[in-house]
């Protein structure tokens, strides 16, 4: 006898299955399509499917040891909005004040995530003076990172020192991410805006998207010389780009992509309205390009669903000089829903880019799936169960959230973390 078993539909990669999953201590024990016995019972209704718990693979938690940025967030809380979003483990990003580009402070950031209520693991930045310290930080971290451009932070590097990065960490056998945008062609659209009248919403045009392909292509032909390394692209925002890593992936190189949130829900033509609120690397496209991009996403080309969570403080959004980035970890599972309910993508696709190929990527087999032997990390979503986003609902120290006031299809029935449920209906039991 278990001591909990959970009854209801949950998400497979062969499909969506009704039946029963037996949890005993931090462990899934059994998984059966017909009744099991357990010391107790919690019975999910129809309209809710159960899946592994999501794993976001890129977060900005902004908390390091100079605390510069913890107004803006820090571990435990970045933690508990992960939580609300239905997200069960995260991948902070290298790039605050004190960058993460030595093995003493991603240590030192290990050390302090111990607060944080679910698991948070690393990438090791790249930067112009730390190629030595690569290869020391590698039984720490996920992976690297690279900044192609200039983005928050000040962590850019250009492609010579990303090859001699590559050249001393392609043997650790870890994934190399890479934010791509060219920043040779932001530096000249930023000549021509300087003067604009356009204010924040010159922003797209700055960072245009030939900024962003342009990059990938760079970044692909060094995929090709490294063959059989892992190249991640982060945040992909135009289907050109996407379609460039489909091609490679076809040509058999080791290439992922991610996409974001708020690039497959906002247009550029948002930022009217929300201005600042909206603004972030790289930044949001045109109607044409957000719909290619959805569709490619439908037709499984994206291999993460990443939040890219990166908040700021509503006074430094409403700043002279507002800063780029968005909170998107509340809204992680209610977005998910959204793809399932409003643009109907397969549960089962949704189940790969938010829990299984993460799982696969972090290298954590007993995770990202509903197995017997797995963690029992799940995530439900209520896909019947609408619910009207407003920002005194996130618990992100930021305080906001780009989809306040908008009414979303689906939401977070509930989270459990090692066979412990930590919040239902977005409710958080700590």
């Amino acid at each position: 006898m278990h001591e909990l078993v959970i009854e209801g539909r949950f998400v497979t990669l062969d499909g969506v299955k009704s039946g029963y999953i037996g949890i005993d201590g931090d462990r899934i024990s059994e998984v059966s399509l017909s009744a099991i016995k357990g010391k107790n019972k919690k019975r999910f209704a129809q309209e809710c499917l159960i899946f592994p718990g999501f794993i976001d693979i890129h977060v900005h938690l902004r908390e390091d040891e100079s605390r510069k940025w913890v107004h803006k967030e820090d571990f435990k809380t970045g933690s508990l909005a992960a939580i609300n979003g239905g997200v069960t483990r995260v991948v902070d990003m290298p790039n605050t004040p004190a960058t993460g580009t030595t093995r003493e402070r991603i240590e030192n950031k290990i050390e302090r995530a111990r607060k944080a209520k679910i698991p948070v693991q690393f990438y090791g930045g790249i930067a112009t003076n730390n190629l030595e310290d690569l290869e020391k930080m590698k039984d720490v971290v996920i992976g690297y990172k690279g900044f192609l451009c200039q983005s928050t932070g000040d962590m850019t590097i250009n492609y010579e020192i990303l090859e001699r990065a590559i050249q001393k960490i392609r043997d650790a056998g870890l994934p190399l991410t890479l934010h791509c945008e060219e920043q040779s062609m932001v530096d000249e659209l930023q000549k021509k805006y300087a003067n604009s009248s356009l204010g924040v919403l010159a922003h797209p045009e700055i960072r245009a998207p030939e900024t962003e392909y342009v990059c990938v292509e760079k970044v692909l032909k060094l995929a090709e010389k490294y063959d059989g390394m892992h190249f991640n692209i982060a945040h992909v925002s135009t289907p050109e780009a996407m379609e460039m890593v489909e091609k490679a992936r076809e040509r058999g190189l080791k290439v992922t992509c991610e996409v974001t949130p708020h690039h497959l829900f906002f247009s550029k033509s948002a930022m009217k309205k929300k201005g600042a609120y909206l603004k972030m690397n790289p930044p949001l496209r045109d109607e044409e390009r957000r719909r290619k991009l959805l569709n490619m996403v439908k037709e499984g080309k994206a291999d993460f669903v990443a939040s890219d969570h990166a908040p700021h403080t509503i006074e430094e959004k409403e700043s002279e000089n507002p800063p780029s980035g968005v909170p998107q970890l509340d809204t992680y599972g209610i977005f998910a829903g959204w793809l399932i309910r409003e643009e109907k993508l397969d549960p089962a696709l949704i189940l790969k880019m938010c829990s299984y190929n993460p799982a696969r990527f972090l290298g954590l087999e007993d995770e990202g799936k509903i197995e017997a032997g797995c963690r029992a990390n799940l995530t439900v979503l209520d896909t019947k169960h609408s619910i009207k986003v407003e920002n005194d609902m996130v618990k992100s120290k930021c305080g906001w959230t780009p989809f306040d006031g908008l009414t979303f299809p689906s939401c977070v029935a509930a989270v459990m973390l090692n066979g412990e449920v930590l919040a239902e209906y977005h409710e958080l039991f700590m």
